[in-house]
């Protein structure tokens, strides 16, 4: 499977996972399916799986970024460190009261991973 390839499905699946959650009004749901899905991968999936986190940590959706940062911390994606560097610089030039919150999060999440 090509990176593309995989970044759609998985990209699909969260979505799907996302969408079943709400109508289930059960919000963590779409967390505990990405999290079983991501312990089903193996190494080369995994490798993908790491790398469309890392994109997802910078994204322009505040819902995509929890996702990867979810994922991020309880499979300790360190690939992804320099991802939320970024992601934390571009947020924390917002006047946005829940942005500066997600750069503090970010922020704690970067100290878990070992990032200076």
């Amino acid at each position: 499977m090509t990176l593309d390839e995989f970044r759609e499905a998985f990209e699909r699946f969260r979505a799907a996972a996302t969408a079943d959650a709400i109508a289930a009004r059960e919000p963590m749901r779409a967390s505990a399916e990405l999290t079983a899905l991501y312990q089903k991968f193996d190494s080369e999936e995994r490798a993908l799986a790491q790398t469309v986190l890392s994109e997802w940590a910078d994204s322009d959706d505040a819902g995509v970024r929890w996702s990867a940062r979810d994922l991020i911390r309880a499979f300790r994606v360190v690939t992804a460190i320099e991802s939320l560097q970024r992601s934390a610089a571009r947020l924390s030039g917002s006047r946005d009261a829940p942005a500066r919150y997600e750069v503090l999060a970010i922020q704690r999440l970067l100290k878990e991973l070992g990032a200076d």
